[in-house]
């Protein structure tokens, strides 16, 4: 069975009271009846050498007989006794007297002795001096009932004083085991990595020092648990952005390795025909455009791949102040004969009463020729695309809008990501390498410049802010 602190310090403390009783009780029983006949021949020695050395009236023998709880005794050498019916009294005296001490009292030294007159006892004192007998005399009786009265009373208080030190006992062992409860509970939330609870002690001694030392521990594991975590969340985040990055990497290298295989492919297939002479000689001019169709986009596809590993690490080109309508109307000529092809309508729309900015010219070429291009490549057949700029505040808002089919909301992030298609078998109907859109998400986060996607009846809009 477990004893607690408080039980072991209580008994502790408590059997040291209980014997320090007995100890009391004990040597009041054996030595107190001794302790208190030495008192009083003392005091009957120092009475008698009083009345040796003084003359006193008979008042005044009465009063030290009053004050000392005694009788006094004095008789001439003819033992006529100064009061009456005193007479019995000396002849006791004198037959309990041994010669050697009738000698010592005859001499003028003090003798004690011990009588009995019928069921009294006495110890009597006496001297002898200038034919005088001096007798001081008490009563054994009294004696023994004053030392049991003083016996019981000791008993008594020692019996009270042992409560009492058992009931302070009690409230020091609990104020002693407290702070120590205290710091047992501390440490074992500690043990639990819970801080929220501190050592609420406040004594200036060594358990306060300890307190005050495990709240300082305390403290400083919650720091270091604290800054382990945060450590931890970060290695987290950065294993997690690793494998993300590995994982974007071999997506990448896969798509790239599709990409390129599909026109290659193709070009050899081709060309293999040709050579092995099984193409019929009204398909050879097909052939060859075929070949250099797949060559083209082979070498746009190589162009954007270049730009998308150089957008890595955007050029910083120099400011320069244009004028963003000119600008918007020359690049929008240069899709002019691929929406004819489809028979599409360019619309353009300048609200802008902003003419003149300062931009990095050809970054935002890159930007506009990227959503041109992929607006042409989207907009349904005799549709139309609508280029509009529009000021709100200090910036300027281009849109670029194709009529067609909306985009799910759900691709509205993936799209930005190379090579991503919303066709995930990677039809080549609407032509592009992939690139076009991450080229443009890489130049206008690296300028801090906000865009995104809008659906609209019929149609698709992306927009950027400059």
């Amino acid at each position: 069975m477990k004893k607690s602190l408080f039980f072991k310090i209580f008994i502790s403390i408590s059997l040291i009271v209980v014997f320090n009783f007995i100890i009391n009780i004990a040597i009041n029983q054996i030595y107190m009846k001794k302790f208190y006949v030495n008192e009083l021949v003392r005091n009957m020695e120092k009475v008698l050498e009083k009345i040796k050395n003084n003359t006193f009236s008979k008042d005044e023998i009465e009063s030290l007989e009053e004050e000392n709880n005694m009788k006094i005794f004095i008789t001439k050498e003819k033992l006529n006794g100064k009061y009456l019916n005193e007479r019995k009294k000396i002849r006791h005296f004198f037959q309990n007297v041994e010669e050697s001490k009738f000698e010592e009292l005859k001499n003028g030294k003090s003798i004690l002795i011990e009588n009995s007159i019928g069921v009294f006892e006495t110890m009597d004192l006496a001297t002898y001096k200038d034919d005088t007998l001096i007798i001081i005399s008490i009563s054994k009786t009294s004696i023994k009932e004053n030392v049991r009265l003083y016996q019981k009373f000791y008993g008594i208080a020692g019996f009270i004083t042992f409560l009492i030190g058992v009931i302070i006992t009690f409230l020091l062992a609990k104020k002693i085991v407290q702070p120590i409860k205290n710091i047992n509970e501390v440490t074992k939330n500690m043990a639990n990595l819970s801080f929220d609870k501190m050592c609420n002690i406040t004594t200036e001694d060594e358990i306060g020092e300890l307190g005050k030392n495990i709240n300082y521990l305390s403290h400083s594991l919650e720091t270091n648990i604290q800054n382990l975590k945060i450590a931890n969340e970060k290695l987290k985040e950065d294993m997690e952005k690793d494998k993300k990055i590995a994982d974007e990497k071999r997506e990448f290298i896969g798509s790239v390795s599709h990409e390129l295989k599909t026109p290659i492919t193709l070009i050899n297939t081709y060309i293999e025909s040709m050579v092995e002479g099984i193409v019929e000689e009204e398909e050879i001019d097909y052939y060859y455009s075929v070949i250099i169709e797949e060559g083209k986009k082979l070498t746009e596809l190589l162009d954007n791949l270049l730009k998308f590993l150089e957008t890595n690490k955007i050029t910083k080109y120099q400011m320069v102040n244009i004028n963003l309508d000119e600008i918007l109307k020359s690049e929008v000529e240069k899709y002019i004969i691929e929406a004819n092809k489809k028979n599409v309508k360019i619309i353009t729309n300048y609200n802008s009463d902003k003419k003149k900015i300062e931009v990095q010219y050809e970054n935002l070429i890159i930007v506009i020729n990227n959503f041109l291009s992929n607006a042409i490549r989207h907009v349904s057949e005799n549709g139309e695309i609508n280029v509009s700029v529009n000021s709100i505040k200090d910036k300027l808002i281009i849109e670029i809008y194709n009529s067609g089919s909306n985009i799910s909301e759900t691709e509205f992030e993936n799209i930005w990501q190379p090579f991503y298609r919303i066709d995930k078998s990677r039809n080549r109907k609407y032509g592009g390498t992939g690139l076009g859109l991450s080229i443009v998400k890489k130049i206008l986060d690296e300028y801090n410049c906000k865009y995104g996607i809008k659906n609209i009846d019929n149609g698709v809009i992306f927009w950027f802010e400059i």
